[in-house]
């Protein structure tokens, strides 16, 4: 319906994907434990939605176009959103072990996203580290 709507200037159809399409993908995300293939998943079809509003052929990336917008790819934003629901999570336990134990989760998941986005040697927090890192990949 986007992609069709004519009165809309093209800047104006981006926005509304962000702001409507993007908010009903990502509600409670970060509650699922979803593969990687889902996410992957996910992430074609609002890539899909970018290139039919601005013209794109299948093969071309539109992560200059997101982050043009301000809106990170799926794969990122499923990462944050499970790293602030892990979070919120473990605020509810008194230490990490009981945490683990009580919702069946590995450690492994936080570790990894952790080792993935966090650099040692700046002083950013996680989100800001995840943004970083989207900004990197969308510019290459």
């Amino acid at each position: 319906m986007l992609g069709k709507s004519r009165g809309a200037n093209v800047p104006v159809r981006g926005q509304l994907i962000k702001s409507y399409c993007l908010s009903l993908l990502v509600y409670c995300i970060g509650a699922l434990r979803m593969t990687r293939t889902s996410v992957q998943q996910l992430s074609v079809c609002r890539n899909d939605a970018f290139r039919r509003i601005f013209h794109y052929k299948h093969f071309e990336s539109v992560k200059c176009l997101q982050d043009a917008f301000g809106a990170m790819d799926i794969n990122h934003l499923y990462d944050l959103n499970r790293w602030n629901f892990l979070k919120c999570l473990q605020k509810k336990f008194d230490s990490w072990l009981n945490f683990i134990v009580m919702h069946d989760l590995e450690f492994h998941i936080c570790y990894n996203l952790k080792y993935w986005y966090v650099n040692d040697d700046n002083f950013l927090g996680f989100s800001d580290c995840v943004v970083s890192h989207f900004h990197v990949i969308a510019t290459m």
